[in-house]
């Protein structure tokens, strides 16, 4: 089982090879939602083209990582940072789902140089601190997993996806949430008060929004993200809400083809590529 430790903190993570006998790619970095793990991206991996590295992190105090006693936003930044060295990844992809959207974007602020481009997969970015309902939805939600875990997700899970997939689905992914320690509630508390717009604007990387017109996070906050940044570009699904990679893994798995294989074409960093006309 692949394991790495960082200081004291034993990360898990999945590592699929490159096909050796085609032209390399470029290689990927996946990051879970709070509370889920790195089995969230099973149904689309097998379908990613063979030419590209992929590796799928569990996040610290998820799945089959370590437990720690600090799980910032920060902590899970300077995972991810030292994991890329530390596997010689090079200048990966990062794509972030929820808020491994917000990881994904503070590691190529962190260390530009070392990240190709971001995709962000139903980012929250800075939707709690401006749309009260939903911030009101996500401290309920949190509050819930400290005292009532078992009810909360049984609630919550549902609302996460759209009408592509049913019951069989939602349990599969409050599986997970299930191996989440306790401690990993300190990274959604980071969430909720977290505000990327000015790093989202000053990002010398291509930023790729992905996401469900059905998001309890409202399509218009990836919008607004996108707008920060000439290196941004904006796709909405309709039947879709917070996870397309588990409702259409076919769609997003071809869809991310596009946008690594765009990146491995576009070796300038800060391209006129992604910039908007």
């Amino acid at each position: 089982m692949p394991l790495i430790d960082m200081d004291h903190t034993v990360l898990h993570y999945t590592d699929r090879p490159a096909d050796t006998s085609v032209e390399r790619g470029v290689d990927i970095v996946l990051l879970h939602s709070f509370g889920t793990t790195a089995r969230v991206w099973e149904p689309m991996l097998a379908m990613l083209d063979r030419r590209h590295r992929v590796v799928a992190l569990d996040a610290r105090n998820h799945g089959r990582s370590g437990a720690s006693t600090s799980s910032s936003l920060n902590d899970n930044v300077s995972d991810v940072t030292a994991v890329i060295g530390r596997l010689s990844l090079d200048r990966p992809v990062i794509v972030g789902s929820s808020v491994g959207a917000l990881v994904a974007v503070a590691v190529a602020a962190r260390a530009p140089e070392s990240v190709r481009a971001v995709v962000s997969v139903g980012g929250a970015s800075h939707a709690p601190v401006t749309v009260p309902e939903l911030a009101a939805a996500m401290t309920a939600m949190v509050e819930g997993l400290r005292t009532d875990p078992e009810s909360t997700i049984k609630a919550v899970t549902p609302g996460w996806f759209g009408p592509l997939v049913g019951p069989r689905v939602h349990d599969w992914v409050a599986e997970q949430m299930r191996e989440m320690r306790a401690e990993a509630i300190a990274i959604a508390d980071d969430a909720l008060i977290a505000d990327p717009r000015a790093t989202l604007a000053a990002l010398p990387v291509p930023v790729h929004h992905l996401h469900g017109a059905l998001d309890p996070i409202p399509a218009a906050i990836a919008r607004e993200s996108a707008e920060l940044s000439p290196l941004a570009t904006i796709t909405v699904l309709e039947r879709v809400a917070h996870m397309p990679h588990i409702e259409m893994p076919g769609w997003f798995a071809g869809w991310l083809g596009d946008v690594v294989g765009a990146a491995d074409d576009d070796h300038r960093l800060g391209s006129s590529r992604w910039a908007r006309p």
